[in-house]
């Protein structure tokens, strides 16, 4: 596990390629107003973020060594039983780290889904056009249409 100190923290850029989705749907709990400011126990982070439970862990510890999560120390009542849940709060870095950077982490790949989309759009038009001429060859063939009759309604 790598242990930052404040001097050699991440830059959010870096944490922004590193974050993954486990760790960056942790943050989203956090994103609502309410929350900004709340201190969430693991069990809350680990359900509302859709964490699995065996990785939970490694998850914080991580946001926490980039400065963007503090363990606050407290500990909460686990109505299973069992240990008492770990209390988490954002840090100043983690509320700047989401207004700056979370919500364009959403834009990264927006030119590779346009390609994407580009993509796909030429595949269905392509077999559009097909399927047309296929449509227009069974239309003749079966007499609802004359040759000179298929520009009108197929091209």
């Amino acid at each position: 596990m790598n242990s930052y100190t404040s001097q050699d923290e991440p830059s959010f850029d870096e944490v922004a390629k590193r974050l993954g989705q486990h760790r960056r749907r942790v943050l989203e709990v956090f994103t609502n107003t309410e929350a900004r400011d709340a201190q969430l126990d693991t069990s809350l982070l680990r359900k509302q973020g859709e964490v699995p439970t065996g990785s939970i862990r490694h998850h914080l510890e991580t946001l926490e060594d980039w400065g963007l999560l503090r363990d606050t120390g407290e500990r909460s009542f686990n109505p299973t039983g069992g240990s008492r849940a770990r209390v988490w709060a954002l840090t100043d870095r983690g509320r700047e780290f989401i207004d700056t950077h979370l919500d364009r982490q959403d834009q990264t790949d927006i030119p590779g889904e346009i390609d994407d989309l580009t993509r796909r759009v030429e595949e269905l038009e392509a077999e559009n056009k097909q399927l047309k001429s296929v449509l227009a060859k069974l239309a003749v063939h079966v007499g609802i249409l004359d040759e000179d009759e298929i520009s009108d309604f197929f091209l």
